[in-house]
């Protein structure tokens, strides 16, 4: 994270020290009464390169992790990606480089290919819209973008990303279920008009569908695509990328529950959605270094 040495504030290089404590920490999961671990793995830690290289000392590390939860009875249910894209796919482009889609199917296999038999529930991501709507359009997560455009491509490849590892997870026949993580916000109106209720079909489109609709029904929502389309070029949408999108939904939904957010109809400008925050650029670097800590 160099960001925040650059900035000189505190980092998590060590953190927990979960790398070096995981036997102890799962050790006392069983002793609390925990029956389960959720957790996710770190791309960066697992392949190497954009060439697909397998980092070997990864692969060690995860594998006595999932050894040790076995031993204390703790069942895992792993996330494949928690907002840790590796830097050399950070360095072109991010979530806007298509070529990303099927670098996260790599590894998604390669994690299959490895942990299959230690893991029977998996997610492909945790909470795809805080990433990507504070990533790329509000700008206070990296890569700091602000961008209507940049957000619509960054969501549609993570969400075409996420049907790739639905697809490799269920062709290659892994026992288990698989699925994705959604903060989900419930979308609230300050009255019962026909402005606000247009308001929070907007806000939940925004919020919520374009996650669940798209995970679980195979589709993004038509009404969303049809007003971005008004503004923006949305030919970065592939006929054949969708159908992949439809025909590899998810088994199960994952909610993570913070907030609600309470909608009224916007009128100082033509949006159809606003939301305010405090913006702040940030650039962050993940490595494969063994003893790395995310």
């Amino acid at each position: 994270d160099y960001y925040l040495h650059e900035a000189g504030l505190e980092n998590g290089d060590v953190a927990s020290d979960h790398y070096h404590r995981y036997e102890e920490d799962i050790r006392m999961m069983k002793e609390g009464g925990q029956n389960s671990y959720r957790f996710s793995l770190s791309w960066p830690r697992i392949i190497k390169n954009r060439q697909g290289d397998i980092n070997l000392k990864g692969i060690e590390f995860y594998q006595n992790l999932l050894d040790t939860c076995k031993k204390y009875d703790i069942e895992p249910f792993v996330t494949l990606y928690h907002w840790d894209l590796p830097q050399y796919w950070e360095e072109t482009g991010g979530w806007l480089d298509h070529d990303v889609c099927a670098a996260f199917e790599h590894y998604a296999k390669v994690c299959y290919d490895h942990f299959g038999d230690k893991i029977t529930n998996w997610t492909t991501f945790n909470e795809p819209k805080w990433f990507v709507a504070n990533g790329y359009k509000i700008g206070n997560y990296p890569p700091g973008y602000q961008d209507t455009h940049k957000t619509m491509i960054a969501a549609y490849n993570v969400m075409y990303a996420s049907a790739l590892g639905v697809k490799a997870f269920k062709e290659g026949g892994y026992p288990g279920q698989i699925g994705i993580v959604h903060s989900y916000t419930p979308v609230n109106g300050v009255d019962e008009s026909i402005e606000t209720k247009i308001a929070m079909r907007y806000a939940d489109n925004y919020c919520n569908n374009w996650i669940l609709d798209t995970a679980a029904l195979g589709e993004f929502p038509v009404d969303l695509i049809a007003e971005l389309a008004k503004s923006h070029d949305i030919s970065f949408m592939k006929t054949d990328e969708l159908q992949t999108i439809k025909q590899n939904t998810v088994d199960f939904i994952g909610l993570n529950y913070y907030s609600r957010t309470l909608v009224k109809p916007y009128t100082a400008a033509k949006l159809s959605y606003n939301s305010t925050t405090v913006v702040k650029k940030a650039k962050v670097k993940f490595s494969s270094k063994t003893g790395s800590n995310k």
